[in-house]
Formats: C-alpha cells, sequence, structure tokens
C-alpha cells in the first residue's frame, strides 16, 4: 500500500499502457471516475490534463473528493460525487459513458449505487496501485501501478498518437456538448434540492453542511466521521480547492474514526508549516460517531491545547441504520433512537467551549463564530431526525 503514496514510482508496462490508449481512442464518451487511491498518489495534475485532453468528465467517491475544486461553473469539467450518495444527473452520464476510466477507485457498493454506476457490462480501465482490488467487481483492463505515473505514461502516449496532440475536432465539439447539456441539468437539480432544505425546519444536516463551508476557505481541513456523517458531504460539501484537505474514512462502518483522525489532523498539521498549522480543523460527526469514539479524546485535545471545532449532525439516532432500516425494511425501526445527549456539557465538563444550537436564524453566526474560536468548541446541531441521507439509488 505504501507505493499508492505521493513518493512511490512504481509504474505500469507497456502493453498495459498500449491496450489503455486503444480503449480511449475508440471511446466515443469517455469520463474519469476517481477515488482516494488518486489522491493518495497526487495525481492531481494529471487527472486535470487528461481530463482536459479529452474533454471527458470528472466524478469522484466520496473518499475521492479533493482531485479537483468544485466549481459552480464546472468549467473544469470535475461535476461531482457519483455512486449511492452522489448526485442523480452524475449517475445517469456515468451510466451512459462508453468508457470509464476508474482511477485509484475500488468500485464498491456505495461507490457505484450497488453497481449501477457504471453499468456491469460497461468497457473500462481501472488504474490501481493493489491488484487485488482490479476486477473484483466489474472486468476491466486492469493498469497496475501508481495511478500518478501509470497516468503520465497514457497521457505521453496519447499525445503521441493524437494528431496535432489533440482529439479531434468533430469528437471535442460532441463531448462539449454534452458536458454542457450535464452542467445543466446538475445545476437545475442542485437548486431544486437547496429549495427543500435551506430554510426548512426543524434544521437539516445539509443546511449545517451550508454553513460550515461559508465559514472556511481553502486550505482548511474538514473531517469526517464514518456512517451517516461522512455520506452527507458528497452532494453537500463542496471542496474548494484540490489537494488532501478532506479527511474521510472509507466505508460506512468504523464509527468512532472521525475524533481519532482530528486529533491527527490537528497534530500532522503542526508539522507542515505555520500555513497550514494555523488552517482551521473540523470534524463532522454525529451523535452515534462521537459516542463510539469515547468522549474522552476530548479532554486530550484539551489538554494538548489544540485549535478545533466539531460539529455534531445530532438527530438522536443512529442515522445510517436507520435511513437503511427506511429504504429497505419500509420504515420497520429497530433499536435506531438514542437519547438526546449534551454533547455540549459534556465538551464543557472538559474545558473546552460547548453550545447547542437548535436555530436556523443564528446557524451561520454561531458556526462562524465557532471555528474561529482558539481551543476545542463543539456545536450541538439539532437537526431533523426525518431527514434521510439521499436514497438517490438504494
Amino acid at each position: 500500500f505504501a507505493c499508492a503514496m505521493e513518493g512511490c514510482s512504481i509504474g505500469p508496462t507497456g502493453m498495459e499502457v498500449e491496450a489503455s490508449v486503444e480503449m480511449i481512442l475508440a471511446a466515443e464518451y469517455p469520463v474519469l471516475f476517481t477515488g482516494r487511491g488518486a489522491i493518495q498518489a497526487a495525481a492531481f495534475d494529471e487527472v486535470r490534463v487528461l481530463s482536459k485532453l479529452l474533454h471527458a468528465p470528472v466524478f469522484t467517491t466520496i473518499a475521492g473528493k479533493g482531485i479537483l475544486p468544485d466549481l459552480p461553473s464546472f468549467e473544469n469539467l470535475h461535476f461531482g460525487v457519483a455512486g449511492l450518495f452522489g448526485e442523480k444527473p452524475n449517475n445517469s452520464a456515468l451510466r451512459k459513458a462508453d468508457l470509464v476510466l476508474a482511477i485509484g477507485n475500488r468500485l464498491t457498493e456505495d461507490d457505484t449505487a450497488n453497481f449501477k454506476y457504471p453499468r456491469k457490462r460497461a468497457s473500462m480501465v481501472q488504474l490501481d496501485v493493489d491488484a487485488a482490488n482490479i476486477g473484483k467487481h466489474y472486468h476491466p483492463l486492469g493498469v497496475i501501478g501508481n495511478p500518478r505515473a501509470s497516468l503520465q505514461a497514457i497521457i505521453k502516449e496519447l499525445r503521441e498518437r493524437l494528431e496535432g496532440g489533440a482529439i479531434d475536432a468533430s469528437m471535442a465539439r460532441t463531448r462539449d456538448a454534452a458536458n454542457m447539456k450535464l452542467a445543466g441539468k446538475l445545476k437545475e437539480y442542485r437548486v431544486k434540492d437547496t429549495k427543500a432544505w435551506l430554510d426548512a425546519e426543524p434544521m437539516k444536516p445539509q443546511r449545517v453542511l451550508h454553513a460550515i463551508r461559508k465559514a472556511l476557505v481553502p486550505g482548511d481541513f474538514v473531517v469526517t466521521d464514518a456512517s451517516a456523517s461522512s455520506r452527507w458531504i458528497g452532494a453537500y460539501y463542496p471542496v474548494k480547492q484540490a489537494g488532501r484537505h478532506l479527511v474521510t474514512p472509507r466505508g460506512v462502518g468504523p464509527t468512532g474514526f472521525g475524533l481519532g483522525a482530528l486529533l491527527g489532523t490537528c497534530i500532522g498539521a503542526m508539522t507542515r508549516g505555520n500555513h497550514v498549522a494555523k488552517a482551521k480543523k473540523v470534524l463532522i460527526t454525529g451523535d452515534g460517531g462521537l459516542m463510539n469514539a469515547g468522549v474522552s479524546d476530548l479532554e486530550t485535545i484539551v489538554k494538548l491545547d489544540l485549535d478545533c471545532t466539531i460539529v455534531v449532525l445530532n438527530n438522536a439516532a443512529l442515522g445510517f441504520v436507520r435511513f437503511g432500516q427506511a429504504m429497505l425494511q419500509r420504515g420497520r425501526y429497530i433499536d435506531t433512537t438514542r437519547p438526546e445527549a449534551n454533547f455540549a456539557g459534556i465538551t464543557e465538563a472538559f474545558g473546552g467551549t460547548g453550545i447547542i444550537q437548535e436555530s436556523l436564524e443564528t446557524l451561520d453566526k454561531t458556526m462562524e463564530d465557532s471555528i474561529n474560536t482558539p481551543g476545542l468548541t463543539l456545536v450541538d446541531t439539532r437537526v431533523d431526525p426525518e431527514e434521510y441521507l439521499p436514497p438517490n439509488s438504494y
């Protein structure tokens, strides 16, 4: 796994590169579908260059967020997250693609909405440093090696094969038209979706994420717990710059990941220079995740005098499990509600600042003030317990 990291340059074989390029040149509408492996390999420039060269859209998994910034104009051809908790227009486009370039993407059931997006029979090139990840659920051409090194080799070969170093002008216009159509659908989808939660009461988790993003600037760090809290960020937390500024777990199982990851992010940032050390660090977690983490780590944060903010999406429930029961068991709920714990009071007891946030009217100011307050601040946001994760493809 070390070779997935930025410093490892292990590359693909010449045969893998040539076969990949042949498939790319034969495709009418290729797409890039990137995962955490692309982030770990620091393939930021390579993904951007290949997307621009092919006039191909870029989609990511939740763990792959940050490979490119989320721009409202989509001018960088990055359209955001696809999969179980992605956005519907992205899933539709991914399903229509005649070639998927899966880059550092394990293509799990979450990443693909239970293997619907892309289609099971989709033509695919899968780039991964770990051969065990290739072909688990699909039937791709496998390119084994550091994703960054593999992309560099593919881009080099493509430029040599393409006349003038660019794709055919007619093909470029066709792909640009498809991308513009997708951008229009996605903008329309987001406008309609935003109206449903922006001013709604009880307060929605989407609205809390909106307030967090408004209070942060490029270079700040967001950490998420596993389960529901990490799934909300897929569609509702656009990242402001490319890079490793979003720390989120793989999968949905390890609730409690968040508090330890926040500690690691704070301590790690202290070793990366003054500008990184001063960046804001915000943990987004749920009440279930924070309980599973062991709240004693709040004392550690205070003892180490770390500057960070914890935002609890408190719906007094095990949100992801309850969501599954709503979708799969038709609302037959079993043991998924929990007492409404006073996490703000617990934080105060450890020497931090605790806030219970119930008012939508003061949410933005509370979030801005909390994120800019030195030391540990926990904001316990009381969100609508009936607002479930977006069931795009369950």
